[in-house]
């Protein structure tokens, strides 16, 4: 675990993605049978995580370690 990198979003990230929280099987209760929210609901969350794959690329290309925090 010496070279463990992990990733998780910014709180503040996560907030702003729809019921303010990342998709998940409850989902499926909370919209029920509302199946045009649910997939507006997910595909919002999907697009908003194109951005943080687009920031990893360009950490990865050029890695500031001094964003990195200790666990």
């Amino acid at each position: 675990l010496d070279n463990l990198l992990l990733l998780a979003p910014n709180p503040q990230w996560v907030a702003r993605l729809p019921r303010g929280k990342l998709p998940d099987r409850n989902d499926f209760i909370h919209h029920r049978h509302d199946l045009a929210g649910r997939i507006r609901d997910w595909s919002a969350a999907a697009s908003a995580s194109e951005q943080l794959a687009e920031e990893f690329v360009r950490w990865v290309e050029a890695p500031d370690l001094d964003t990195l925090q200790p666990l």
